[in-house]
């Protein structure tokens, strides 16, 4: 066996990084008999004083990463992943004809793009056996500046995912009943992710064009009361909308001597109802497309 292949397996962790543009995540797991066991989980804001790169050397100071494997997260609005099916074909053409169909499914540039696939299944049309396929796009730029972010680091994954793949895998530990859909949404600071997982297999994602800074933008809205003007800053909106999210009970008590449930329901209420609407327009389009 190669020496790569030795120490590979001899590697005691494993580590899942999620650099966002906010804020770092980083989550290290034990190797065990029995599966994988948390041992450490921790999370960073980026700070505009910080670059990236401290802020990962910072995140890692106690962390044993040579003895890990490195997973992480690349994310941006032109990385996408699409369910594809195809004629059933051996793996070497598939890679082939997934590059001749790739631009009827995604609207970036397959030429300056890293497109790979995995088999999920097959299913038969018409009378046909197909395959199933999860095929995942990213730009070449989007991998160079994270892999070159990593390197300054001194880090290199064995791995790269997109996140809805992640809340996929995350929805398949709770192993839900056949013939269920079961949805998940996650909302970034710039955009949100959202899937749908039927009959275990991930059929549909879609970023959707609503995000939490979207919430904290609308708390900074102005407000006029018996008392005056209120206006949060964008710190104290974040700081609002991360503690006590939107808000269930109203009333007339002040948060943070600030502002009222009722009036930040009120603030976060259009936010809310348009994050409800393009959730519902996906909903229909699986509908359609399904």
């Amino acid at each position: 066996m190669p020496d790569f292949f030795k120490g590979f397996l001899r590697k005691k962790y494993i580590i899942g990084l999620d650099i966002g543009t906010a804020s770092i995540k980083l989550a290290q797991f034990l190797k065990h008999e029995n599966g994988l066991h948390l041992i450490r989980a921790k999370f960073l804001e980026i700070s505009e004083k910080k670059d990236a790169v401290l802020s990962l050397k910072e995140i890692l100071g106690d962390v044993d990463v040579k003895n890990s494997q490195l997973i992480t997260l690349v994310n941006s609005n032109q990385v996408m992943v699409k369910r594809i099916v195809l004629p059933s074909m051996p793996v070497s053409e598939l890679k082939e004809a997934l590059s001749l169909e790739a631009k009827n499914y995604f609207p970036v540039s397959v030429t300056d793009s890293l497109l790979d696939f995995e088999i999920t299944g097959e299913v038969w049309e018409k009378g046909i056996k197909k395959a199933e396929l999860l095929a995942v796009i990213c730009p070449n730029a989007v991998i160079k500046e994270h892999l070159s972010l990593l390197a300054q680091a001194g880090l290199e994954p064995v791995k790269i995912i997109h996140p809805s793949l992640s809340l996929y895998n995350l929805l398949k530990l709770k192993k839900f009943k056949e013939a269920q859909n079961v949805a998940a949404v996650d909302i970034g600071k710039n955009f949100s992710e959202l899937i749908i997982v039927q009959d275990g297999k991930l059929t549909f994602n879609r970023k959707l064009p609503v995000s939490g800074d979207d919430f904290t933008k609308a708390a900074m809205s102005p407000l006029i009361s018996a008392s005056g003007k209120i206006q949060l800053t964008y710190e104290e909106a974040e700081k609002i909308k991360r503690e006590y999210g939107i808000p269930d009970e109203l009333s007339s008590q002040l948060i943070e001597n600030k502002i009222t449930t009722t009036q930040l329901f009120s603030l976060l209420r259009p936010v809310v109802e348009k994050l409800a609407q393009e959730i519902e327009r996906s909903f229909d389009f699986y509908r359609e497309e399904t």
